[in-house]
């Protein structure tokens, strides 16, 4: 079972309303989950030396990891899995809020267009104040970002 089932209404409540009915939310949740694993995923030979190795969910390949506390593909095992999905806490819940959140997104803008900086309807206007990210909304990684355990390869210091 993923982290979002869109069979769940618990799960489907955390988007938002206008999105709730649409016939895409599954494949979306489903490309949403995959597209957030690889973009904490890394090559575990990559990282510099003193890396803790001991929280990063080592692939079945044994040379990538995905740097995420708490993460497990079965969502089960997952930090913060409890049988009732309402009861999910720590990483579980931050995963399946992340992926409610670009589902929202990318239903909502799925048609837009990223040039268009105004559109009338009807009484209202609206106003984009430049393009819209079809894909990666601004601090969609938010509740991840206490999970992410890469370490940046350089530093200012």
């Amino acid at each position: 079972m993923p982290y979002f089932d869109s069979g769940e209404a618990y799960d489907l409540a955390l988007l938002a309303d206008s999105v709730q009915s649409d016939t895409r939310i599954a494949a979306e949740a489903a490309r949403a989950e995959r597209e957030i694993v690889n973009r904490y995923t890394e090559e575990l030979r990559r990282r510099p030396i003193g890396t803790d190795y001991a929280e990063v969910y080592e692939l079945a390949d044994g040379v990538r990891g995905v740097f995420l506390r708490g993460y497990d593909e079965d969502e089960t095992a997952a930090d913060g899995y409890d049988a009732t999905r309402s009861a999910w806490t720590g990483f579980a819940a931050a995963m399946r809020q992340a992926i409610a959140d670009l589902v929202s997104h990318r239903i909502i803008h799925f048609n837009a267009d990223p040039s268009v900086v105004s559109e009338r309807r009807g009484a209202r206007s609206i106003t984009r104040k430049g393009p819209v990210n079809k894909k990666w909304p601004v601090g969609w990684d938010s509740g991840l970002s206490f999970y992410d355990i890469r370490r940046p390869l350089y530093a200012i210091g």
